[in-house]
């Protein structure tokens, strides 16, 4: 498309989220969106009204639209064609099932669509809402492309949601490497940090590293949380009923995290439910070892070296002295024992993100699915 002065114009795209608050689509779409430079314009929707991820834009300014509540889906739909006839995109960029209503708005606006799956609804945990997998089947087949960032959500859009397997992209998330990381955290002080960055969410489960990090026998060691939310309060009490309270730092949420992947020695992510955390590639980048649970893409991201500290999960309803969940305080003592061992871990590490997770090769694979959505190389779908 070409400006008044014969120039092109940079393709439009408009960015629609349940929510623009601080997490891990937002971040990673953010980082896409700078690494392409100026290929696109962009424009973002909060259909919840909580735009915190503008913390993260600094200098750029592009246009932010709220939604505020409450309001009813036909509501969001309403203002959300509204939002498209004002900034006319070029294509329309979905995320999550909490942002299908900007899906359904792009389709029957006839703008071209690339929707992203990334995140398991909590709701939808313990299995699949019937009202939901049906707009999801008529809306998602007509999308131009359906982006995914773990392999298992591939399979899912394909069989539960019946979208052709050739607008299925699998594109893993990335980061840029960070400056000085491993010379920094080993000037930061001898006391060993363990660290993990999350929203202090039930699914994230802070309370499975507290009751790890209590059963460390080095009594000297620290635990650095970054993160809030809900679970936050439960993780400080337990912290004070087994003892350790006054060892473990509870930061909240930041804008950057990486000064304080600067002060871990080991990283550490208890999660219950995951895809592909961008909190285990920044660690990864930063040089750190890792101790994990076995979720999400988690296993297949880390090097072979690593995969001794991946751990199983315990069965839904399992006490907690599970021997699964004994497997994870026992990997995160490995660890904090083992300097050798976290040195030769977090170089193997730090070498795997750089070649199979940066952030430019995956902007490039970003650019050209939406590049081929707007062109209309993938043939588009009608709603009927």
């Amino acid at each position: 498309m070409l400006l008044g002065d014969g120039a092109p114009r940079p393709w439009r795209l408009l960015h629609v989220f349940a929510t623009f608050d601080v997490g891990g689509p937002q971040v990673r779409t953010l980082a896409v969106c700078r690494e392409l430079g100026g290929r696109y314009e962009h424009a973002f929707v909060a259909a919840d009204g909580r735009c915190g991820a503008t913390s993260l834009l600094q200098d750029w300014a592009p246009p932010v639209y709220a939604l505020q509540r409450p309001a009813s889906a036909w509501e969001q739909l309403r203002r959300m064609r509204t939002w498209i006839r004002e900034f006319r995109p070029d294509l329309v960029l979905s995320y999550n099932w909490g942002a299908m209503m900007g899906a359904v708005a792009a389709i029957t606006c006839g703008v071209p669509l690339v929707h992203h799956e990334e995140v398991v609804p909590s709701q939808e945990r313990d299995g699949p809402l019937r009202r939901r997998e049906w707009l999801r089947r008529r809306v998602l087949p007509r999308a131009r492309a359906v982006v995914c960032v773990a392999s298992r959500m591939v399979d899912t859009a394909v069989r539960r949601w019946s979208v052709p397997r050739a607008r299925c992209h699998w594109i893993a998330n990335g980061v840029a490497p960070p400056a000085d990381s491993v010379e920094r955290r080993c000037q930061a002080g001898r006391q060993l940090v363990v660290g993990c960055v999350a929203h202090a969410r039930p699914e994230k489960n802070w309370l499975r590293l507290i009751r790890a990090f209590a059963r460390l026998r080095d009594g000297a060691a620290k635990l650095l949380l970054v993160g809030d939310g809900p679970q936050r309060e439960d993780a400080a009490k337990l912290a004070r009923a087994l003892g350790v309270a006054e060892r473990i730092e509870m930061v909240g949420a930041v804008p950057d995290p990486n000064p304080w992947y600067r002060r871990m020695h080991v990283f550490a992510l208890p999660s219950d439910d995951e895809q592909h955390p961008i909190a285990l590639l920044e660690a990864m980048s930063h040089g750190l070892p890792v101790v994990a649970t076995d979720v999400g893409d988690v296993r297949r991201t880390l090097p072979a070296i690593q995969q001794g500290l991946v751990c199983k999960t315990a069965e839904h309803g399992a006490p907690v002295a599970s021997t699964r969940e004994d497997g994870f305080s026992r990997a995160l003592a490995r660890l904090v024992g083992d300097a050798a061992l976290r040195e030769r871990l977090g170089e193997a590490n730090r070498v795997h993100v750089e070649r199979y997770f940066g952030l430019a090769t995956v902007a490039e694979r970003y650019a050209g699915v939406y590049d081929g959505a707007i062109s209309g190389e993938v043939r588009e779908g009608v709603m009927a």
